[in-house]
């Protein structure tokens, strides 16, 4: 393998008599720099055609040239591209996140299309099949009379409504939009008009209450991402309830095999023997490390 980079960065190589050309905006620039490096032929050209991957299913206004992702002849940001070049040499559906895109564009913000491609960095953010987002929402449960929210919808006692002013229902199936015009554009302001949901670290940890939700909101419908929580919110002014949140219980298998260092153990077997007791207190069940009794 033979090579040599110019002043830009600009990588031309040489393997089986095959030239070449990458420089960084390849999305596999690291990888084909670090098989050059290792003389690692294999490797090099697996990064070096992705593109021809990628060839395979462009259409519909998606392109991909020089390591580049385009739609309808706009370059798409390196934090998308990645995301989708990432799915396709993973075998996965790259669909979805190519009906984000096309949802995307439709913003009529140039700033907040923009402002959400940081927004897709945090984790615990899945992309729907039509191209949606599911964020999350921190919500009361209503304890009192029942009352008429805004929309008109009856709000009794157990019913879920919004944090800030617990006058709008927020029940699996509700709908809540306001005119787009309402919502505050400007990122630099951290809490203001508009509703908002965010990553699932934000409403547990940032923004929490006793319940939370699941959202599903359009990428046309992001009016802001706000800088302050390290950009874990947005503004919208349309969301879906499409369910609760809840915590995966640990579920406990009568048997199961675990893998370790080349060997198969078999545990939690009904004739295995183990003493959980105290030593100290003679208390049984004890899964902690510290025991509360002592």
């Amino acid at each position: 393998m033979n090579y040599i980079k110019d002043h830009k960065n600009c990588w031309t190589v040489v393997v089986s008599n095959e030239v070449h050309t990458f420089d960084q905006n390849h999305p596999n620039y690291d990888q084909l720099v670090d098989a050059i490096r290792l003389n690692d032929e294999a490797d090099f050209l697996k990064g070096i055609s992705i593109g021809k991957s990628v060839q395979e299913w462009s259409k519909n206004g998606f392109t991909f040239t020089g390591g580049v992702l385009y739609y309808q002849g706009e370059e798409i940001a390196k934090e998308i591209t990645a995301i989708v070049l990432d799915m396709i040499s993973g075998g996965f559906n790259e669909v979805p996140i190519l009906n984000f895109m096309v949802r995307l564009f439709k913003n009529p913000s140039s700033r907040a299309v923009k402002e959400l491609y940081s927004w897709l960095s945090h984790k615990s953010l899945a992309i729907c099949e039509d191209g949606c987002f599911l964020a999350y929402k921190s919500v009361n449960i209503h304890n009192g009379e029942t009352f008429t929210d805004c929309y008109g919808r009856e709000v009794k006692s157990g019913d879920y409504v919004d944090k800030y002013t617990s006058r709008i229902r927020n029940n699996v199936g509700d709908v809540n939009d306001m005119p787009r015009r309402k919502v505050n554009d400007d990122f630099q302001v951290g809490c203001s008009d508009g509703f908002h949901v965010g990553s699932l670290k934000y409403v547990t940890e940032v923004y929490s209450s006793n319940k939370q939700i699941i959202c599903k909101v359009d990428p046309a419908d992001v009016v802001s991402v706000p800088l302050d929580c390290d950009c874990q919110k947005i503004r919208c002014c349309y969301y879906e309830v499409i369910s609760e949140f809840k915590n995966l219980p640990i579920v406990e298998m009568d048997k199961t095999e675990l893998e370790y260092a080349g060997e198969t153990y078999d545990c939690l077997e009904d004739d295995y023997d183990y003493d959980d007791t105290c030593g100290t207190c003679g208390y049984s069940d004890h899964w902690d490390e510290d025991c509360e009794d002592c």
